[in-house]
This record gives C-alpha cells, structure tokens and sequence, in this order.
C-alpha cells in the first residue's frame, strides 16, 4: 500500500508537469522561418531619461547608443545590418543566407524580443555610465565643449552625475517583412529620423507657437534665417547611422549612410542568399 502511494504520488507530479507546459507552450507564437525578420528595439520613457543632454545633438547619447547598436549587431544570430536614430535600433535578420542555417531562438518571439531587450538595456547603461564618466573628466579638464560657459558646464555634470544613477530601459517587438518589404522599411525608419532632427533642432530654438504648422522645409528656412544651417550637422543626426559587416566579416559603425531612397542597394544586396 505504502508503494502504491508512492508510485501514485510520483504520477501526479507528472502529470502536474505536463499540465503546466502546456499552459506555457500554448501561448508560445514563431515568426515564419526563411523570411527576414525585423526586430525595432527603443528606449522606454526617453524623453525623460535625456532630458537636460544637449540638444538638439548630444555626443555622449550618440556614442552609447552606436556601442549598443554594434554590440546588438555581434550578438544577435543572422543579423546583417542594424540601423539606429534616436532612441531606437533596427536590426534585420535574416535566417536564409545559406541552406543550414538556422532561425534565432527558433524565430520564438518571447525570445527574441525579451532578450534583444535586455541585451540594449544592459549595454546601453554599461556605455553610457563608463562615456558619462569619461566626459565629466574632460569638461572638467576643459577639454571638451569649450563653447559652454562656465554656467551651462556646471549643469550638465550636474546632469551627468545623477543620470549615472539611474537606469534607461527599452523594450522590443519582433515581426516578418516580405524581401520586397524590407528596404521601404528602413527607408521609412529613416524618413522618420529626418523628420525628428529637424523638429528637434527648431524646438531648441523656436516656441511650439512659432512651429505650429511648420513643415520640415519650413522649419529649415526658419533655421537659416538664425544663421543655423540644418545640413551643418553630423549625418548620425540628421538620418541616422548602421552597422554592417566589412570585408573581413568584422562589425563597424557607417556614420555617412547614403539616403536609401537613393541607394536600396545598401539594403537589398543583404538579403540575397549566399548561394544565388
């Protein structure tokens, strides 16, 4: 009787287990393998988190988010370009390249997106904490933004000193695109980027009543008549910047991309097979 208890008690246990993966496998969802895979990583809250950073362009925020893209790109399986403006990174992965290769995680969604999150999440406050420090060092040293006064120098270490405290978060989505798909989704991404620079840029010197109903090309001319030209600034600012492989299949930062509309070579070649 003891034995059967035992046995019956063990069977239970069991079948407790399979109950429960079952809960679990039921609410599991794949991407389509063979088909490229977009996976948009962004910073949750970050209107707040750079709030007092220099705008409309800051260095610091620019460098930490390029190590975030690189690191993503080294260590994401079947990543072929990553592409980042402002506060969010877009990698293309594509599974195809050649006849044994492998979807990521089995192209699990939980997976990829809860992982890619924590990976820019950790990542992005390792950069930024070590370049923040970094840069404390050198404002106080006077060797880096001379341009400031003594004033605004002042503030943004103060700034730097309590964002080194805290902690910047970002969050994932995964999703498939047709091959023919793909280049207009970062030509969309970068239309975006546009978009975004030159607002920001004319937020930093006009009143939202001034910008109300403000066209990019309006906000530009507004700019010029300022003596700021628009065009002067880096191109990571103004559309963006990616990481692709170089020929010797290492990782680096293209800070002059081309504007895709104008180039759908620089995406699409990534998407052929090794094989064609």
């Amino acid at each position: 009787m003891l034995l059967y208890r035992k046995r019956k008690r063990k069977e239970n246990v069991m079948k407790i287990d399979e109950r429960m993966k079952k809960y679990e496998y039921v609410t599991r969802n794949h991407l389509t393998i063979r088909t490229p895979v977009i996976v948009r990583i962004d910073g949750k809250a970050f209107h707040t988190f750079t709030k007092g950073l220099i705008s409309p362009y800051d260095e610091l925020l620019a460098q930490t988010m390029e190590e975030t893209l690189l690191y993503l790109c080294e260590n994401v399986q079947n990543c072929v370009l990553g592409y980042r403006q402002s506060d969010e990174i877009s990698l293309l992965l594509v599974d195809y390249k050649t006849f044994v290769s492998q979807p990521w995680f089995d192209n699990n969604i939980s997976k990829i997106v809860s992982i890619t999150a924590s990976m820019a999440t950790a990542k992005f406050n390792e950069s930024f904490k070590r370049l923040a420090k970094e840069t404390i060092l050198k404002l106080l040293n006077d060797v880096y933004l001379k341009e400031l006064s003594d004033k605004e120098r002042e503030k943004y270490i103060s700034v730097l000193e309590n964002k080194i405290k805290t902690l910047a978060l970002f969050d994932s989505r995964a999703f498939n695109l047709p091959r023919e798909e793909v280049a207009n989704y970062f030509l969309w991404r970068q239309n975006d980027a546009v978009k975004n620079s030159i607002a920001s840029t004319g937020q930093k010197y006009f009143s939202a009543k001034q910008l109300n109903g403000k066209n990019g090309m309006q906000i530009k001319e507004m700019l010029l008549e300022k003596g700021i030209n628009w065009e002067d600034y880096p191109t990571v600012f103004k559309r963006g910047i990616c990481a692709r492989k170089d020929e010797n299949g290492k990782w680096i930062a293209d800070r002059e991309i081309p504007i895709f509309k104008n180039n759908w070579e620089y995406v699409t070649d990534l998407l052929i097979p090794d094989e064609e």
